[in-house]
């Protein structure tokens, strides 16, 4: 492993890398409210989208490798060409700082979905035409999942075929959701269920089946199953620690003590 490159691009920190479909170009988004795609091979500048007004927080390239979707915590999302940079459509649904925005590789005919949760405690599901790249807004879809008031989603991850799309909270729940065909529901919730003593932090699914990992601050990972109608986990302790929730000093000092761990993101 060496580094090929080091590239300064920006001008304040970078929180979203990743690349487009192909592998050969790397997009970034950072809170000079900007969102950079380079060369991956090069090093090079090719583009720079301008149009959020605050700190991008996530950026996705859809499975067609023509579009991409940046979420900020300017409350948009915006859609983009990859090739021209243009601003194809921007939603204000949002009324608070959007946390995950990700395309799923869900396929009805030509019926595909962008998927977005934020701070505001909503999951949202904006459908659009792959032929097209129209999107349906008379069909977006919205859930919103605040049951209880300081309630904020804060991690998202879907499965390889764009079926499930699982969110996690600030307050220890995951919330499951079934996108279908239209002909057979379309978007239902699932379930909901406690997973952790602290905020889910990370979610991320395996590369193929339907097990995902959830991870929080109380120190525990998850995987998770999904077997005879139900989601079923095992939990991920490191041997010879104990996670911050059934460390001893959590009830004697403050959650910040240094004697205990979390997790803090699943790759």
């Amino acid at each position: 492993m060496e580094r090929h490159y080091r590239v300064l691009g920006h001008l304040s920190m970078v929180y979203c890398v990743t690349f487009d479909r192909t592998g050969n170009y790397v997009l970034t988004g950072a809170d000079d409210n900007l969102i950079k795609v380079w060369d991956a091979h090069r090093g090079l500048l090719r583009y720079t989208y301008r149009g959020h007004s605050a700190e991008v927080a996530d950026v996705t390239v859809s499975y067609c490798n023509q579009m991409i979707a940046s979420g900020s915590v300017d409350k948009s999302i915006r859609v983009w060409s990859l090739a021209t940079g243009t601003t194809l459509r921007v939603f204000h649904i949002h009324t608070a700082v959007v946390a995950r925005v990700k395309f799923l590789p869900f396929v009805d005919q030509s019926l595909r979905y962008l998927v977005s949760c934020a701070l505001d405690c909503k999951v949202i599901f904006y459908p659009y035409d792959e032929n097209t790249k129209h999107f349906e807004l008379s069909k977006i879809v919205q859930f919103d999942e605040r049951e209880v008031a300081g309630t904020k989603i804060i991690s998202l991850c879907h499965s390889p075929s764009g079926q499930w799309v699982v969110v996690g909270d600030t307050h220890h729940y995951l919330r499951f959701f079934r996108v279908k065909r239209e002909v057979d529901g379309g978007i239902v919730k699932f379930a909901d269920m406690c997973a952790h003593n602290d905020r889910v932090d990370s979610l991320e699914w395996a590369h193929f089946g339907c097990r995902f990992a959830s991870g929080s601050r109380d120190g525990i990972a998850k995987v998770w199953k999904f077997a005879c109608g139900k989601w079923r986990s095992i939990s991920l302790i490191v041997p010879g620690f104990e996670p911050a929730d059934m460390h001893p000093s959590t009830l004697a000092s403050s959650e910040r003590s240094k004697s205990k761990y979390r997790v803090i993101g699943l790759i």
